[in-house]
């Protein structure tokens, strides 16, 4: 099954759903048209877990955001839940610290940073793909080879793909509670700070 949705005239995001062996095989694609090229962000489950980004420049910082009218902003929002941000390492590196994912939200924006501060000489010569941007989960279940120990914390990222997966496969959406009061608060704040700007240029 595929789907292919365009965000707005610069931005699309792409869902392909395939068998498995641990049930759907998972893989989503938002690719951002910006004044410097395309880059992108996919998001895959399979046996195991990924969140990958791909760009041209030569950065070892590569971020994204996804502000209140994106698709995928309620999705990021409920796996955040009460926090401030979460931190995923990569189980594919060797290091802590060095190669890691970090999502967080300030306002009403959704912030995706992906950090590689590997050098040369900390590659892993067998892993062919530590020089992208890639966090890598091993295992979907319990794994003592997986940075994340805590099982619970690991459905909870299952859990948000799922999420994203049914939100983007949906003819029609119905919004939750959670969701209106958000969007009735984004839209009083807009209104707040609109005639804040009409009484000072008044």
């Amino acid at each position: 099954m595929k789907k292919r949705i365009i965000v707005n005239q610069n931005d699309t995001i792409e869902i392909k759903i395939t068998p498995g062996y641990a049930g759907q095989n998972l893989y989503i694609l938002r690719s951002y048209r910006t004044g410097e090229g395309i880059k992108n962000i996919r998001f895959s489950l399979w046996d195991d877990i990924s969140f990958s980004a791909y760009t041209k420049e030569e950065t070892d910082t590569l971020e994204f955001t996804f502000d209140i009218n994106d698709p995928l902003y309620f999705c990021f929002n409920r796996f955040l839940g009460s926090d401030k941000e979460i931190y995923i390492e990569d189980d594919d590196t060797h290091y802590y610290g060095k190669k890691y994912l970090l999502i967080s939200k300030e306002g009403y924006t959704i912030q995706i940073i992906f950090k590689n501060l590997l050098s040369e000489d900390e590659y892993d010569p067998t892993d062919y793909l530590a020089g992208e941007f890639r966090v890598f989960i091993k295992n979907i279940g319990p794994d003592p080879r997986s940075k994340i120990e805590d099982y619970h914390f690991k459905c909870r990222i299952i859990d948000f793909l799922r999420d994203c997966e049914e939100n983007l496969l949906e003819e029609y959406h119905q919004m939750t509670i959670d969701e209106y009061v958000e969007i009735l608060n984004y839209d009083q704040e807009c209104q707040k700070n609109h005639q804040k700007i009409i009484r000072r240029n008044g």
